[in-house]
């Protein structure tokens, strides 16, 4: 998938070394749930839980390339979450390219593709209350918050975004 200035998709073997220095910083693992970056045989984990994800459910995070460049800049797609029985949109870039409009271009192809190859009444994005950057992104991807939710041990702020011939649904807890 190709946006202006990106192109989305699979991973590559070839990608782990760029993506273990990615995952590795800090500053992107303090806004995930495990709130530090990851290890180099951690990130080959989550490569591989990426690729048995999208086997299992027929879609997952796509590798974020920019065209112009071939650089590799992190992930962004979609996630199945087991606690909640909903679908997330995810992105984590690497430090060095935030800020560039990148990971809202990336979301909202992400969001356009799901809209049309999958069946979803909506998409989720969970974020810690203090992520202003993700609040961001997934406010300009079309999210609104919705409540407030307990998962993985952090207090987050689900948000949600209903398919395009959708109404948004009602709160829930997980």
């Amino acid at each position: 998938m190709e946006t202006d200035r990106l192109l989305l998709r699979p991973f590559a073997a070839g990608d782990l070394p760029a993506y273990r220095l990615l995952m590795g910083q800090d500053e992107v693992g303090e806004q995930l749930p495990r709130g530090r970056g990851f290890t180099a045989e951690e990130t080959d984990r989550l490569a591989q839980f990426w690729s048995d994800h999208w086997t299992q459910h027929g879609y997952g995070p796509f590798a974020v390339v920019e065209r112009s460049s071939g650089t590799l800049l992190g992930h962004c797609g979609l996630k199945a979450v087991e606690e909640t029985g909903e679908v997330e949109l995810l992105y984590a870039l690497g430090r060095e390219h935030w800020g560039e409009g990148f990971a809202t271009e990336a979301a909202r192809a992400c969001v356009a593709w799901a809209d049309m190859v999958l069946d979803l009444p909506w998409l989720v994005g969970f974020v810690k209350p203090d992520n202003v950057r993700s609040i961001a992104v997934l406010t300009r991807a079309g999210f609104a918050p919705a409540d407030q939710v307990h998962l993985w041990g952090l207090d987050l702020i689900r948000y949600r975004r209903p398919r395009e011939d959708q109404a948004m649904p009602e709160p829930s807890s997980p």
